[in-house]
């Protein structure tokens, strides 16, 4: 290829480099080493309600004019070290009632590329959620608390053998079954939420020989035991949310307990990986398992599994969401091993601090 050749495809790539970029839906901002903006797509322009005219010395502070959210952009920008790369953040334009993920990135010869992202429908969704859950847990828990208080008393009014206790006695599973639903959704946005205080200084093996303790007599029912092996002289100590963390290991117990068969055996591992730094605990069952095809599901909050019959699990499918919420939220992480008719494996980390 001659260098007129090589030249003119280059010149074409450019063109075809900028169509998109002006195509795109997101809006790009491109910054010299100046300050200066070098470039603004055509969905910049569109939100700034203008024609697209000459950038001489055009900056973030002077799009601020037209919006407030690129004074918060600018603020951010303006915060870097120009080295270190800058997290993604999110924006809101109280004008437009618009929210963004404003993402910042470095390109050659001290270039930057500014893309902010509307995402105003998820935050929108969000915001409704958060008022449906202020409305369930307020106004929707009064009435259902009355409903079960006067229905609890109906049977005491009824002559014996009376058809009518067997409705009372569906209006009270219903209604009771609507109150632990609303008491589920606020405890999944409380842990969600709620402010982490990781004050609470733990001797990690002592927490886990503690939750073993409580749910031996659960596991004694089934005629199941609990085999713990943890080398407590390696546990470090940890800082954590303890409470949290028990319902964690109990969450993971409960289940195992709940799938395995009678006189199966549970395994709780705990062990500190110094090379990683960080603390690791598994559970064993030796249930039904579960199919791979769950296992981007299986942590999902309200998610419910197949049990080997196909029919759902009972309960409200809160346990392992917990669990992985909790985890994460201390800066850890859970997986999953499995297969069918051999056990599931159920595991967390937690980085020592």
């Amino acid at each position: 290829m001659s260098a007129e050749e090589q030249i003119a495809a280059l010149s074409l790539q450019n063109q075809q480099l900028e169509q998109l970029i002006h195509a795109l839906p997101d809006m790009v901002i491109g910054i010299a080493a100046a300050g200066h903006i070098t470039l603004l797509n055509d969905a910049v322009w569109s939100y700034l309600g203008v024609a697209p005219q000459p950038l001489t010395q055009w900056s973030l502070v002077d799009l601020a004019q037209y919006d407030a959210v690129f004074e918060e952009v600018a603020d951010h920008f303006a915060g870097s070290d120009g080295v270190s790369p800058l997290k993604p953040f999110e924006a809101r334009s109280e004008a437009h009632k618009r929210d963004f993920t404003v993402t910042i990135t470095r390109g050659s010869d001290d270039q930057w590329v500014l893309v902010l992202h509307d995402i105003s429908a998820q935050r929108d969704l969000m915001r409704f959620k958060n008022e449906v859950l202020k409305l369930a847990s307020h106004d929707l828990r009064s009435p259902l608390a009355l409903v079960i208080g006067y229905a609890s008393l109906i049977p005491m009014e009824l002559p014996p053998n009376s058809p009518a206790a067997d409705y009372v006695a569906s209006i009270l599973s219903a209604t009771e079954r609507m109150t632990g639903l609303l008491d589920a959704m606020i405890i999944v946005e409380q842990v969600r939420n709620a402010p982490l205080e990781l004050d609470r200084f733990v001797i990690f093996g002592d927490l886990v020989a503690e939750v073993v303790a409580r749910m031996e007599p659960q596991a004694a029912q089934n005629h199941q035991q609990i085999i713990v092996e943890i080398a407590l002289d390696t546990m470090p100590p940890m800082t954590l949310h303890r409470p949290y963390m028990i319902d964690v290991i109990e969450n993971l117990l409960s289940n195992a307990i709940k799938y395995s068969p009678e006189d199966r055996p549970i395994v709780l591992r705990a062990w500190h990986d110094v090379e990683q730094g960080r603390v690791v605990v598994t559970v064993r069952d030796q249930g039904a398992g579960i199919t791979s095809e769950e296992f981007s599901r299986i942590f999902e909050a309200f998610y419910r599994g197949k049990q080997p019959n196909g029919r759902r699990n009972d309960g409200r499918g809160l346990g392992l969401w917990l669990v992985k919420t909790i985890v994460q939220r201390h800066q850890g992480d859970v997986w999953i091993e499995s297969q069918i008719n051999d056990g599931s494996l159920f595991g967390f980390w937690l980085p020592v601090s």
